[in-house]
């Protein structure tokens, strides 16, 4: 039923109820429940034959709809962000930088990224690529692991370096931690993997620290032994 033949139904049912018709009689003739008779009953005591217009489902409030001020400076600190030589510049360092300046006002993550998207501050999200797994160079026998790290920034400002070694038929995977990539701690990273995965005979840097590039430590035990091909 449209909307005009609903109106007619409400404002007969509000007539028959000014005649002093009960509540029965009302519903037989406009074939209405008694919650939709009560609900635009109390809708006519209030407004008149006004109220019984329907009203707008049209929500009072956009939820995507953001202050002005809180858009402008989250653009504004990712801006400023970008332009600093080290340090984080995400959707959570915006967040700590706002929250120095908004307190409890401070946007949530998604309100952050959101408007990012919108202004174009970050490239559009595409589909994941396929894990990649490094391969040897060239086809050898034996266990084989590959070498390769990371530079970080942790969100309260240190700088660190994050090694992993992947056997490359297992797929199994070591992470050692440190404050620099010296000769020292790559061979720490060296011995920790090889206590864990066992010592592996060929091990191949895929990002090469300068420390290993200069250097090819090697370890032995009882009757394995294994090396860093640089």
């Amino acid at each position: 039923m449209d909307e005009k033949q609903e109106l007619r139904l409400r404002c007969q049912a509000m007539r028959l109820r000014l005649q002093g018709l009960p509540h029965s009689v009302i519903l037989a003739k406009v074939h209405r429940s008694p919650g939709w008779l009560s609900k635009w009953q109390t809708r006519f005591d209030q407004q008149g034959f006004a109220g019984l217009r329907s009203h707008s489902r049209r929500p009072h409030h956009t939820p995507q709809a953001y202050a002005p001020r809180i858009v402008r400076l989250i653009v504004q600190t990712r801006r400023r962000l970008v332009k600093q030589k080290v340090g984080l510049l995400g959707a959570r360092a915006i967040r700590r930088e706002l929250r120095k300046v908004l307190g409890k006002q401070t946007p949530a993550l998604t309100t952050i990224k959101r408007v990012l998207r919108t202004h174009g501050l970050v490239a559009p999200s595409t589909e994941a690529t396929r894990s990649y797994f490094p391969k040897p160079l060239t086809t050898l026998t034996g266990t084989l692991q590959a070498l390769d790290w990371t530079c970080r920034y942790l969100e309260d400002g240190p700088k660190v370096y994050a090694f992993h070694t992947l056997n490359l038929r297992t797929r199994a995977c070591t992470q050692t931690i440190a404050a620099d990539k010296s000769t020292a701690t790559v061979v720490r990273h060296c011995l920790h993997t090889w206590k864990t995965l066992g010592i592996s005979h060929f091990l191949q840097p895929t990002t090469t620290p300068p420390s290993v590039a200069a250097t090819t430590p090697r370890v032995s035990s009882g009757n394995s032994s294994g090396c860093v091909c640089a």
